[in-house]
């Protein structure tokens, strides 16, 4: 191979007639066919003409279900940074295996030789068998459920568990007499700060109450997130972000939304993952390291989003960057929710909401709009389940060899 610069791309299983000149460092991207976004990439490979078993980024390469096609981009980079693309191709992933390789020739023979080829090969792929219906909530009357809630859980107590504090700055979004919704709210536990206090972040929470159920309570909270370019286009890509209290550390990573007409709704719990992707039970009070409280029917919960342009959104606007040969920054990464209020599983009230950056590193809580018609509540409670189901938390993670 010519030493015609850039020694940093994605990586995999890499071979070729006439790459002989310079040892390159390559790197391989993949993304569905059957779209534009969802681009994923290896980690840069050491000098050679191999690249032998190298996973994905982030949480792998996502397809949907049945979906075998990707478009894949091998590339060199250089000791400049610079990158040159040595093949794009489409590629099946069912046909191109560890058992059966694929041969793409390479995008400019006059460079990298005649007849110069890229050899590849997918690993294992890690997909759910089917699509489960969705989980349907009930109409009419609630089941009963228990009432019992561990100590620990109580409200009011400092020294026991959650307590919510309303300070000064407090402000009230929504209230009538069921729910109360509190945006810059403090939250303790175990008589601590959560967060361990400081002025800068303001430890500004959100709560949502229920007040009057005669069963017990819950909350199912939606999340969608978009990240604005600085030219106003919307990011594609996945927004990743560390759960601890799921073992393959998928449970909170989603699709950004680039459609504002079709927004990417995904359930914002922390309960494990059906085989579809979707949180199960999708309570957000149900789930590990949820801020919630609750006495007898009454339940408190907490939540602080982050409005940075954390996640995995540097390495998705690095790719997308690369891609289009632009050199756009972040100007905004929003988070949007619709947030459920449910007497067992009847939803009683919506709530659409979104959070911004607020002065001095702090939180603006803005409410959208309030739902409180029993005829339309459950239909579109049901609608945004289904929503995550057709876009999960988690599909299909492909490693590359």
């Amino acid at each position: 191979m010519p030493d015609v610069g850039g020694h940093s791309v994605i990586g995999g299983l890499l071979t070729g007639q006439g790459f002989t000149a310079v040892l390159p460092n390559l790197k391989v991207c993949a993304r569905p066919k059957a779209k534009a976004t969802g681009q994923v990439c290896t980690a840069v490979c050491k000098p050679g003409h191999q690249c032998l078993n190298q996973p994905f980024g982030g949480r792998g390469l996502v397809l949907a279900p049945a979906e075998t096609g990707v478009v894949v981009d091998v590339l060199d980079i250089d000791r400049g940074g610079a990158q040159q693309l040595v093949a794009r191709f489409d590629a099946d992933v069912a046909k191109c295996t560890n058992e059966s390789h694929c041969t793409f020739a390479a995008a400019d023979e006059q460079r990298y030789g005649q007849d110069a080829a890229v050899e590849i090969a997918f690993g294992p792929v890690n997909q759910p068998t089917s699509i489960p219906p969705p989980i349907e909530f009930a109409e009419g009357p609630p089941a009963p459920a228990p009432t019992d809630v561990p100590p620990q859980r109580r409200c009011g107590d400092m020294t026991q568990g959650t307590f919510f504090d309303h300070p000064g700055n407090r402000l009230p979004l929504y209230a009538d007499s069921d729910v109360e919704v509190w945006g810059r709210v403090t939250a303790y536990q175990n008589g601590h700060l959560v967060g361990g206090g400081g002025q800068y972040p303001m430890n500004d929470g959100i709560t949502f109450a229920a007040k009057t159920c005669s069963v017990r309570p819950h909350v199912v909270q939606f999340v969608t997130r978009k990240v604005v370019l600085s030219d106003g286009r919307l990011l594609p890509g996945q927004y990743l972000t560390s759960d601890i209290f799921n073992e393959d550390n998928f449970a909170m990573s989603y699709p950004y939304t680039t459609d504002i007409n079709a927004p990417s709704w995904h359930v914002d719990a922390r309960t494990p993952l059906n085989q579809n992707g979707v949180p199960n039970p999708p309570y957000y009070d149900a789930g590990n390291g949820a801020g919630w409280c609750a006495a007898g029917n009454q339940l408190t919960t907490f939540d602080q989003p982050s409005v940075s342009a954390g996640g995995n959104i540097a390495a998705d606007l690095e790719a997308f960057n690369t891609k289009n040969q632009t050199n756009l920054a972040v100007k905004e990464a929003q988070p949007f929710f619709t947030t459920f209020v449910l007497c067992g599983d009847s939803p009683v009230a919506a709530v659409a909401w979104h959070v911004t950056g607020g002065a001095n590193g702090g939180r603006l809580y803005l409410k959208d709009s309030v739902n409180r018609n029993p005829q339309t509540l459950t239909s579109d409670l049901n609608r945004l389940v289904r929503a995550s189901s057709v876009a999960p938390n988690r599909g299909r993670r492909i490693p590359i060899n």
